[in-house]
């Protein structure tokens, strides 16, 4: 006997799950079937339904207000002066200072709190 989609009283029942279609490169495809794979998902519609739900509760990285990054500056500058070379000029202090504080050029791009800006050595 065929299940009906009506409730005992003969009103619609609502669907448990909702048909949705979406188009995937085939790398992405891959990457899930993987995954999918790792983490004992049967289908995988069912492991684009685990994965939904992981995106949907992770929580987005917190970033640091503007006065903690201020004060995180100055304390890392702080150090920076206390740990200094005192048998080379100021101007080369001020210098090697600067250069610790930007961080490595491979790494500027990377990071989110100088995007855009520009440094000395670029």
């Amino acid at each position: 006997m065929a299940r009906s989609n009506r409730s005992k009283r003969g009103e619609p029942t609502a669907p448990k799950h909702t048909p949705f279609a979406v188009r995937l490169p085939i790398a992405l495809v891959n990457r899930i079937d993987v995954w999918a794979g790792e983490h004992d998902a049967r289908t995988r519609a069912e492991a684009i339904r685990r994965l939904v739900e992981i995106g949907l509760t992770a929580k987005a990285p917190r970033t640091p207000k503007a006065g903690q990054r201020a004060r995180a500056a100055a304390l890392a500058g702080h150090q920076i002066d206390r740990m200094g070379d005192t048998s080379v000029t100021a101007q080369e202090r001020a210098t090697r200072k600067l250069r610790l504080m930007d961080g490595p050029s491979v790494f500027r791009s990377a990071r989110r709190d100088q995007r855009g800006k520009k440094t000395a050595t670029d």
